[in-house]
């Protein structure tokens, strides 16, 4: 690498970090970030690290080498944001660089603009400063890498090498190929570079020879059986299978056709992007079906222009279209329940615009004055740079990007409900009410929606509007195990007992081990004077809560009402061993403790519980008897 590349790739890095510092310095952990690292159990050790490697369903997706660098990043940073949004940005970044490199290599004009623009434009902001999509951004990086190799191996481009025979050859196609193994297992998507280095043999007007056949048909291979499971995973581990999926077709026709189009729109004027876009109603009219015929209409053109125009734009188009196929509606992918589109699908594929796109600018600079060049350039920069910079702001936490998304599609029902949950936990239980109420006239078969509202009418103390909302969402979703405790919680407190048993067991039924369930029926079989049943809870309870003082507590004054007074001293001791600050416990233990006739202990007990609380007229009344005789 020449001075003057070192000095570009620099000052790449410089603008990037620059760009991307709200997320490097602010950024948060966001949506589906809990399942990549907060919450990831893969992360906490060897065997979860084998786990990655081995396990389809121990991870969200399997690309297990994006899953590794997180794995070795929790023992390097822990659950501190930063060092993750750092890693993300500089990948990105590295990106940039390989495609001003390979830029060159190829003798294709506007390199380094094309770089500048990959690296600083704010659709890629989503892929960027959003953890979760380390695995665009580390593929990418590999994806690009291989590439290198391969334009070397198959002397692609003016100013590709001649590595020569033998081993000078064989070395940079065995690189190739490991980075494009890394390239798959940190996404398949991919699985498309043999494809691109298909278009680049024959934009550079190579035939393929038999060497080619067999690099490109091995990756090829490859690709697809990652790509399978992939697919595979996407539907029977993440859940894309269902009627939100089920499209003819026809209608995934139209449903590519829109999004070809979306992200050019979005490249050409990315001042209005959003995490969720709006979903596009399908209808079959002239306007639906005008946007896949444009499409193919547009690669027509390319194709007969290709002697005038050369076979640049589209060698572009080609590999446009070819990387962005997975996400063009053809197969189930999950975010497809939300939109259609989503900025990070486009990452790769906007390589080959971005690339057109710049070499167009740069031959008009070659025409007019340098100082016009220059200020179109910087302008360029600095337009996409503060772009860049403050849409990296939302991804500061959970809630300023739900609020971001729903200031900008006020129809994205996840944003309303993940933010009714964001707004329920900080306490503001009236605009949580008005976000589930808004999913519902959104969506109002979505069960969790209906969850969420019962459960904020409940502690609203409306319990009967909550129980008829949580019968409806027991309905839509009858194994969902939240649902059922919280319908019993519901149930109870409008006094069907008989209701708020069903549901608690079945609850239980799904969950045996699932603590709400068990809390709830035995705070049912206590107001019914069910002791026996009560116990046998709070004993199940006390064995998965071994540090709950409450439920310890309860499991104390139960074996006392039961008679069984050893049982019961022994969970009193216990829990005054975990804090002896509760008058309440010190009062029933004292009670106990009469009741077995040993009245020294039973009056050093009220005698705490009213130190603790001056104003406990029970325990004064019964210190006052014991200590004038009246046992």
């Amino acid at each position: 690498m020449t001075d003057r590349a070192r000095f570009k790739a620099g000052l790449l890095l410089v603008l990037s970090l620059l760009a991307y510092a709200p997320a490097i310095v602010d950024g948060g952990f966001v949506w589906d970030d809990d399942q990549y690292v907060t919450d990831n159990p893969t992360l906490r050790s060897a065997e979860g690290l084998r786990a990655i490697w081995t396990d389809t369903f121990a991870t969200p997706q399997f690309y297990p080498l994006t899953h590794t660098t997180f794995w070795l990043e929790y023992r390097l940073w822990g659950l501190q944001p930063a060092g993750y949004h750092a890693v993300n940005v500089v990948l990105h970044t590295a990106s940039a660089i390989l495609l001003m490199v390979l830029l060159g290599r190829l003798g294709i004009a506007g390199g380094f603009l094309a770089a500048m623009i990959f690296a600083l434009h704010p659709i890629n902001v989503e892929s960027a400063a959003w953890i979760t999509e380390r695995k665009n951004v580390l593929s990418c990086f590999f994806y690009l890498a291989s590439l290198l190799c391969w334009v070397r191996v198959f002397r692609i481009g003016a100013m590709a090498e001649d590595p020569g025979g033998g081993p000078r050859r064989l070395l940079p196609a065995l690189a190739g190929l490991v980075l494009f193994a890394a390239a798959l297992l940190s996404k398949t998507v991919t699985s498309s570079l043999p494809i691109t280095l298909a278009i680049l043999l024959w934009w550079s007007g190579i035939l393929p020879n038999r060497r080619h056949v067999v690099y490109l048909g091995s990756m090829l291979v490859a690709g697809a059986l990652m790509s399978v499971v992939t697919a595979w995973v996407e539907r029977y581990d993440v859940g894309a299978l269902g009627a939100e999926w089920a499209y003819t077709p026809l209608e995934r026709v139209a449903i590519a056709g829109r999004a070809w189009w979306f992200y050019l729109g979005k490249l050409a004027w990315p001042f209005d992007l959003s995490f969720i876009y709006e979903k596009w109603r399908i209808e079959f009219d002239l306007a639906t079906m005008a946007w896949p015929a444009a499409m193919l209409a547009t690669l027509a053109l390319c194709w007969t222009l290709r002697g005038r125009i050369g076979r640049g734009p589209l060698a572009a188009a080609l590999h446009y279209t070819v990387a962005l196929l997975p996400a063009l509606g053809f197969f189930n992918v999950y975010p497809m329940r939300y939109s259609f589109v989503a900025d990070h699908f486009a990452y790769l594929a906007l390589l080959g615009p971005i690339v057109l796109a710049a070499a167009a600018v740069y031959t008009l600079r070659i025409r007019s004055p340098r100082a016009l060049s220059v200020a179109a350039f910087c302008g360029i920069v600095l337009v996409l740079g503060v772009s860049t910079f403050h849409r990296t702001r939302i991804y500061e936490s959970r809630t300023s990007l739900w609020r971001d998304t729903v200031a900008r599609n006020p129809t994205a029902w996840i944003a309303h409900n993940n933010l009714g949950a964001l707004t329920a936990d900080a306490g503001d239980l009236d605009s949580a009410e008005r976000h589930f109420r808004t999913v519902l006239e959104l969506k109002p078969d979505h069960s969790e929606a209906r969850n969420n509202l019962g459960v904020i009418l409940l502690r609203h103390g409306r319990a009967h509007e909550a129980a008829t909302l949580l019968r409806e969402a027991a309905v839509l979703a009858p194994a969902d195990v939240n649902t059922r405790v919280h319908l019993g919680d519901a149930l109870l407190a409008i006094g069907d007992m008989a209701g708020a048993e069903a549901a608690y067991v079945a609850a239980r039924i799904r969950a045996p081990g699932d603590v709400r369930a068990l809390g709830g029926l035995a705070k049912l079989y206590l107001a019914q004077s069910r002791f026996d049943r009560a116990v046998i809870h709070l004993e199940r309870l006390a064995q998965l809560l071994p540090d709950d003082p409450v439920v310890r507590a309860n499991l104390a004054a139960t074996f006392a009402t039961l008679g069984r007074h050893d049982e019961a001293e022994i969970r009193f001791r216990e829990r005054l061993a975990m804090g002896p600050d509760d008058a309440d416990v010190r009062y029933n233990f004292g009670n106990l403790l009469a009741s077995v006739g040993r009245y020294t202990e039973a009056e050093e007990h009220y005698a705490a519980a009213l130190r603790l609380r001056p104003g406990f007229d029970a325990a004064r009344q019964r210190l006052e008897r014991l200590r004038a005789g009246n046992f």
